[in-house]
């Protein structure tokens, strides 16, 4: 069990945590969620393929939620870092795709 916030930490993901879920199911879920979103995206003809790109930060983003029990301040700003990536590979994806 996660050790207690300052109090007045209201986000969800730290409810969820608090409440004894996995908050790295949580996070992979969401993750997993947004990358299914954009294959349906790219299949029905809103995205291009090319947006694909943003594909790569997924194995950054699974390593750092796996790790975050390790050090938190650390893998967590590895998957903030790689989900900042996801939509600038997105974006160039978009216009190169054009």
């Amino acid at each position: 069990m996660p050790k207690p916030l300052k109090k007045g930490v209201k986000s969800i993901a730290y409810k969820v945590w608090e409440n004894g879920l996995s908050l790295e199911w949580y996070l992979s879920s969401w993750f997993l969620f947004m990358y299914l979103y954009q294959v349906f995206l790219i299949v029905a003809g809103i995205l291009v393929p090319l947006t694909a790109l943003s594909f790569f930060t997924w194995p950054f983003i699974l390593a750092g939620i796996v790790m975050l029990k390790q050090n938190f301040r650390k893998w967590a700003g590895l998957v903030v870092l790689a989900a900042l990536t996801y939509p600038v590979l997105l974006v160039v994806g978009q216009f190169l795709g054009k």
